[in-house]
This record gives structure tokens, C-alpha cells and sequence, in this order.
């Protein structure tokens, strides 16, 4: 099977986490991966043209319009088209990760799936909101995307969502004979695991030994919008002895904004073994208000026993209940939930035990098994 990828597989984010994934625990699946990702990027197998990094950028500073991704998705670069078409007369299956995937899959009797890591129409709306672009300009964007959607989707043999949320937004364009399913975002539950606190060196990170929040992602703009957020319970709960620390590339806006604001916060960049951090602190909270999918950032924090506070959107698309994550969507609830989850140690035990306990659910080992019934079926 050769899968489209449109980003090179060494990111850390939850898409490429998925992918990887699905490579390293297929079973009855033998995959050839090409992706795709920006001409400087390490990693990759075919690069976007400078022509292409050239035209967006030159419109991101005259008419502030972020619309790279967009054009990777409506013109891919010929070369990938190329290999695409080269390698595609070798396998029996053809696989699209995303929207900016499908594109470059050619027209042929060979069966396609594609994975739709979110709905691609909301994401493009959300970030050009977060650029600032005028209403009317997103709006003639979106436009743009949504005809893409209903271009592209029918087209596929099988479509797989993320959550049925994302499957019922796709349903009215999915093709008459295009089969639907949902295979939920999962968790490495032997990798993310419960580790003491005891056996890690607290000052490897610099943590104090108790009452400390932790928060973690990639440098996008909900997870900044999550920092502001944190910054903002932080200031808070400053007198009360909490500390609050950031890992992931978005440590490095979490810092500056810190410093602006006066309000002390650890900035820990990225961290190879993550699941070391979650033993060091006590609470996981994760404020997210925007941003599309599934976040794979809870389900981690849970495999490893710890309690999470996050709102609506951040439990999206999960199955989660009051004992095994708490979810709540104001600042003073945030602020009221951290707080006694780091002072009542028996409510902090229950929810950690039940949030590991849910986790399991989502091993990834179990749900990417899921794929391998699609091929089947395809395959006849």
C-alpha cells in the first residue's frame, strides 16, 4: 500500500503521531510511505517548489493571508504527482492522509482511502481568523476549500474519521458507495504509562516537588491560545503555591508571554521522554477554546495516571466521563478544579486511576486494527 503523507513523518504532532502509528503497529498491512513538506525541511521525500513558498509568502504579507496549506492541497507540486503515479502501478491500495494528500492521487481503478484527521474547511477558517484576516477574504477562502471537500471526498472507496463528530460534517458529500468509519485518535498506553515520581531526577527539569500544573503541544494557535489561557488561572493562583509549566515547541511563546506578564512559569522546550515530566508534576490542564480533531495531548496525560482539567472542546471527540477527566469552560471553574484536585489527594487518586483506566480504551495496538478490515473489504 503506498500512503500519502503531506508533512515529513519526523513532526510530533497528533497527525504524524497517528500515521506513525499506523506503520508501526500494522499487522496484516505492508505500507511505502511518501511524504511531502516545505523545500528546507529534513525528512522528506518530495519538497513543495520554491515557486510555490515564494507566491504564499508574498501573499501572507500583502493580503495577510496564511494560505500555503490551501495551495499544497489545490496544486500539488508535479513532482510529487509524478512519484505518486510511478508507485502507484506497484500497490493494491492507495491511502491519502488528509485533505493536502488526496489531491495527488491519480484517477485509477485502484482503491483509495483517505484518513481525515479533522474537518479541513473548519481548521482553514479558524487559522485565517487567527491571522486576522477580514471576514470577507475567509470567507471567499473557505469557499474555496469546502468546493475541494466535495470535489475530492466522493471520489474515495473508503473515508476514515476521527470522530463521528467529523463523520456527520463529511456525510452529505460522501460518495454513493464510499464507505464511512471512525477510527478514534488513540494513546501509545506502553510508552505514556505511570512512572513514580521517585524515579526521576527532579532537577533534569528543573520542577518543584509538588503542586505543579503541567501543559504541552506544538507551537499552533490553540496551543497558544491555551498558554494565554494558562498564563491567565497562573497569575491567579499565583499566592495559592502553584506552579505551572509548558513542554512542546509552543514552550517558546509560553516563555516570552511569562516574562511579559510577570508571572512565573518553567519553559521546558521539547522532551524526548515526556512520560518523565508527567511523573514530576501533579495536575495536567490543557485550556483549549479552538482548534480542530481530536487531542492526543489528553489521552497522553491519562495513560500516564493524571488527572486532567480541559474544557468541552478539548474532550472533543472523546468518550470521556466526570471521574476520569474533569471538563469545565471558565477560567474561575479552571482555576476552582485545579486547585482542589492538587489539595484533595484522595479526588486526584480517583481520577488518575480512572483516567488510565479510560486510556486503555485507546490503545492504539487496538484501534488501527480497525484499517486493516477496510483493506480487507476493498480488497473484496
Amino acid at each position: 500500500m503506498l500512503v500519502v503523507v503531506p508533512y515529513t513523518l519526523r513532526e510530533h504532532h497528533g497527525n504524524a503521531v497517528r500515521v506513525k502509528s499506523m506503520l508501526s503497529f500494522a499487522e496484516d498491512a505492508e505500507y511505502t510511505t511518501l511524504s511531502i513538506d516545505l523545500p528546507w525541511v529534513g525528512g522528506k521525500d518530495v519538497g513543495v517548489p520554491w515557486l510555490t513558498v515564494i507566491e504564499a509568502a508574498y501573499r501572507r504579507v500583502f493580503e495577510r493571508s496564511p494560505i500555503l496549506n490551501l495551495l499544497l492541497a489545490e496544486r500539488p507540486p508535479r513532482s510529487l504527482l509524478e512519484r505518486v503515479r510511478a508507485l502507484s502501478e506497484k500497490v493494491g491500495l492507495l491511502q491519502a492522509e488528509n485533505l493536502w494528500a488526496m489531491s495527488a492521487l491519480p484517477p485509477t481503478d485502484t482503491p483509495k482511502v483517505a484518513t481525515l484527521h479533522d474537518v479541513y474547511s473548519h481548521r482553514m477558517r479558524e487559522l485565517l481568523e487567527s491571522f486576522g484576516a477580514p471576514k470577507q477574504k475567509i470567507e471567499r477562502v473557505v469557499s474555496r476549500v469546502v468546493k475541494l471537500e466535495e470535489q475530492l471526498i466522493p471520489q474515495y472507496d473508503a473515508c476514515v474519521f476521527v470522530s463521528q463528530r467529523d463523520l456527520e460534517a463529511y456525510r452529505s458529500i460522501l460518495g454513493a458507495k464510499t464507505r464511512a468509519s471512525v477510527i478514534p485518535n488513540g494513546v501509545d498506553t506502553q510508552r505514556f504509562r505511570p512512572i513514580s515520581r521517585q524515579s526521576v531526577n527532579p532537577a533534569t527539569y528543573g520542577l518543584p516537588q509538588s503542586k505543579t500544573v503541567l501543559f504541552t503541544g506544538s507551537d499552533m494557535y490553540q496551543n497558544r491560545g491555551a498558554v494565554d489561557r494558562i498564563l491567565e488561572v497562573a497569575a491567579h493562583l499565583r499566592s495559592r503555591g502553584v506552579h505551572f509549566a509548558v513542554a512542546g515547541t509552543v514552550s517558546g511563546y509560553a516563555a516570552k508571554r511569562a516574562r511579559r506578564l510577570g508571572v512565573p512559569l518553567t519553559a521546558l522546550g521539547y522532551v524526548e521522554h515526556l512520560e518523565e515530566v508527567y511523573a514530576l508534576t501533579d495536575v495536567y490542564y490543557a485550556p483549549i477554546y479552538s482548534g480542530t480533531g481530536t487531542k492526543l495531548k489528553i489521552l497522553e496525560a491519562m495513560a500516564c495516571a493524571k488527572p486532567v482539567v480541559t474544557t468541552p472542546r478539548g474532550a472533543e471527540g472523546l468518550e470521556l466521563d466526570g471521574e476520569a477527566c474533569v471538563v469545565v469552560d471558565e477560567p474561575e471553574k479552571e482555576a476552582e478544579a485545579l486547585l482542589g484536585l492538587l489539595e484533595d489527594a484522595e479526588w486526584r487518586l480517583r481520577v488518575s486511576e480512572n483516567a488510565r483506566r479510560t486510556a486503555l480504551k485507546y490503545e492504539w495496538r487496538t484501534l488501527l486494527k480497525a484499517y486493516g478490515r477496510i483493506y480487507a473489504h476493498l480488497l473484496g
